[in-house]
């Protein structure tokens, strides 16, 4: 119980690292000394400002009932996250997915072909940009900020396409995105650990509760 509280304190101050760090690399980005004041901020005098369907444009996707899934490896979207697996993708390239409908905020990335059910948008054309940027890009806009208000929740693309963002080179995006995904990659690594201690105390458990083990304490 003590190993597994420690871990819990350690992935919760990594992923606080992660959220001022991205709020510092996609404003500042890395080891600029002049910047520019834009109706998004400050942000380096190299950065673009431009809206997001310039830079991430986005699709809805595309409805694949479960009859029609056949067994594969091509993970399929929802809105939270892979929901299964189908033999053809229609998208062959690394994709952004988010959710359109129902878990609404959520941002995956794909790293290769993909199915994204009509509950997500995903784009569709990156403009040049680095996907892995992008993603971190969407995650920061807080997309479920933009909810249609309707008696059905949803996001709708035409309502975030003319959102101005800052856009650094993209040489600078793969260092950001880079930054950032080993941040990611530790999170994953505690959690991963969290989870063997979690096996590991209810294997105990299992085995003391059945009596299959059994402790003696001497009192000195």
């Amino acid at each position: 119980d003590a190993a597994i509280e420690k871990n819990d304190a350690v992935i919760e101050m990594t992923k606080q690292l992660k959220k001022s760090l991205m709020q510092q690399l996609l404003t500042k980005g890395i080891g600029h000394k002049k910047f520019k004041k834009t109706k998004v901020g400050e942000i380096p005098v190299n950065w673009k400002v431009q809206p997001l369907i310039d830079t991430a444009t986005l699709q809805r996707g595309i409805d694949l009932p479960e009859k029609q899934r056949t067994p594969g490896t091509i993970p399929i979207f929802g809105s939270n996250g892979i929901l299964g697996h189908h033999n053809y993708a229609p998208f062959h390239t690394s994709g952004v997915i988010t959710g359109r409908s129902g878990s609404i905020g959520f941002v995956y990335y794909s790293d290769g072909p993909y199915w994204p059910l009509n509950t997500t948008l995903h784009v569709i054309d990156f403009h040049g940009n680095s996907p892995k940027f992008i993603a971190l890009l969407l995650e920061a806009l807080r997309l479920e900020r933009f909810i249609a208000s309707t008696g059905v929740p949803s996001l709708n693309r035409n309502f975030i396409h003319p959102i101005l963002v800052p856009v650094p080179p993209v040489d600078e995006q793969n260092e950001i995105a880079y930054i950032i995904g080993w941040i990611v990659n530790q999170v994953s690594k505690e959690e991963a650990c969290k989870q063997r201690l979690e096996q590991l105390k209810k294997a105990l458990l299992q085995v003391l509760l059945t009596g299959k083990l059994r402790i003696q304490i001497i009192k000195e």
